[in-house]
């Protein structure tokens, strides 16, 4: 008797070699490895927000009136002037207050409502769902759209008369 060994065909040795050589060209990466553009975007658009808010708190605290040239810290306009700060002026102290209970009741309401529709859309599958999820996205682009399209026809508005707005910091804008 003689053994016979099962040799493959040469073309099934070279469909794994050609298979082997095209996984050799993909990286293998690892889908959980540390996402350092994401992470690194990610600070870069958190900075480019609250730097601008940090930036209108300072000079919520500049001595003098100037928006953009700062003139020493001060309690101004907080406490320090006896008729237009904050604590002294009955129609501003009315504001803080007013936009206080504002900012407490908006919170108090929209945290359980953001909450139980984050963890319904978790939880829903289907079409409704997701048409649901693309309202909600839908709400948050929306502004913007229409900011850049009101924008859109103010510039062309300012082209057909040939006449631009100057924009200065201190006082506004001027036509």
């Amino acid at each position: 008797m003689t053994t016979a060994t099962a040799t493959p065909a040469p073309a099934e040795r070279t469909d794994t070699a050609g298979r082997a050589g095209i996984r050799r060209l993909w990286p293998r990466r690892n889908p959980w490895r540390h996402p350092w553009f994401l992470e690194g975007f990610t600070w870069l658009y958190l900075l480019w927000s609250l730097v601008p808010v940090a930036i209108a708190v300072l000079f919520s605290f500049n001595n003098g009136q100037s928006q953009s040239v700062w003139q020493g810290f001060s309690w101004r306009w907080y406490f320090a002037d006896p008729v237009n700060s904050v604590l002294h002026d009955p129609n501003l102290h009315a504001a803080v207050i007013q936009t206080l209970r504002l900012a407490v009741y908006v919170t108090l309401i929209t945290v359980p409502l953001g909450v139980a529709f984050a963890l319904g859309i978790n939880r829903w599958r289907g079409y409704t769902a997701s048409a649901a999820n693309f309202a909600m996205i839908l709400s948050f682009v929306i502004p913007e759209l229409i900011f850049g399209v009101a924008m859109f026809f103010l510039m062309s508005f300012f082209q057909d008369k040939n006449k631009f707005p100057s924009i200065s910091l201190d006082d506004g804008i001027y036509l």
